[in-house]
């Protein structure tokens, strides 16, 4: 199966440009996380993977643009698999407050629909950031550069 590319982030920026953004806010948020002591090891982790992407973007390595893929794909799985969990959890939970219960049924209800348009959005952004690993790796096979790409016609002329 082919994952889908897209040749630039929002129909007006680079997939570089995004890329090199959206690295320097992971760092920064990050970074902010561990200071804070908030899940500081999944912050540390989060710092690790987003540090090795902006420098992958930056120094057009795609090898060290790899974890923060895998990561992010990981997490955008449990996005999207973790609010079906509490929807059966909290369908299936017998209380005798009835009206307590269908009040906790319907804000896991609707966290779960806010949680599945982050998703999507966070899948859309995974998908930029796959496409410029795609490129960075196309332009280091070729021995090219990824800022001047030169397009010869094909009958050598």
């Amino acid at each position: 199966m082919k994952l889908p590319t897209v040749t630039d982030c929002c129909c007006c920026m680079t997939l570089r440009t995004a890329g090199l953004i959206m690295g320097a806010i992971g760092v920064i948020m990050s970074a902010l996380g561990v200071l804070s002591g908030y899940a500081v090891v999944l912050n540390l982790i989060a710092l690790i993977v987003n540090s090795c992407w902006a420098y992958g973007v930056l120094k057009e390595n795609p090898k060290l643009m790899v974890p923060w893929l895998l990561v992010s794909f990981i997490a955008i799985v449990l996005l999207f698999l973790s609010p079906i969990f509490l929807i059966i959890y909290f369908y299936t939970e017998e209380t005798d407050d009835k009206k307590a219960n269908n009040r906790l049924a319907y804000i896991c209800t609707s966290g779960s629909l806010i949680a599945y348009c982050i998703g999507v959005l966070a899948s859309y952004l995974w998908i930029v950031k796959y496409s410029l690993y795609k490129t960075m790796k196309a332009a280091t096979v070729r021995g090219g550069n990824l800022h001047v790409q030169v397009h010869l016609p094909k009958n050598g002329v």
